[in-house]
């Protein structure tokens, strides 16, 4: 396989992916992709002051709930992709996957970062290990920060 082509998939798949996924996720929650503030003005988030001068932005309880539809529909548009590989090639693609997200998490060793848009207990069916999760646990473990 040509070195060129290979190093390209994957930024052709992560921008189809980054294409695909806030669609359907903002049709789902009835917003746009926009910021904090119109995610507050439809009672999805809240703001709260904190010891800083920043302020944080929590989930209310209705945007919990378009959590829940916003992951089932990004997990539909993005399971019609990988619906494309037989199993042997599905059990492939998830092993070489984990691989990329470790090295992506050696080079942005930001977990909140990488899996902001992770539905956890997808990532974690069957007994699946979160390959970031892992990474971030060993980078701990060795003391690395």
């Amino acid at each position: 396989m040509h070195e060129e082509h290979l190093a390209n998939l994957p930024g052709a798949l992560a921008l189809t992916v980054n294409d695909l996924a806030p669609a359907d996720a903002t049709a789902a929650a009835g917003t746009s992709a926009s910021g904090s503030a119109a995610l507050e003005a439809k009672a999805l988030v809240e703001r709260r002051p904190t010891l800083t001068r920043s302020v944080a932005v929590h989930l209310t309880g209705t945007g919990s709930g378009a959590v829940s539809r916003i992951l089932g529909e990004r997990g539909g548009r993005l399971g019609t992709l990988t619906a494309a590989l037989d199993e042997r090639e599905r059990a492939a693609f998830a092993e070489l996957a984990g691989k990329l997200l470790t090295a992506a998490y050696g080079q942005l060793p930001e977990a909140g970062r990488l899996c902001r848009l992770c539905d956890r207990a997808a990532c974690l069916a069957g007994g699946a290990a979160c390959p970031v999760g892992a990474a971030c646990r060993a980078r701990e473990g060795a003391g690395e920060r």
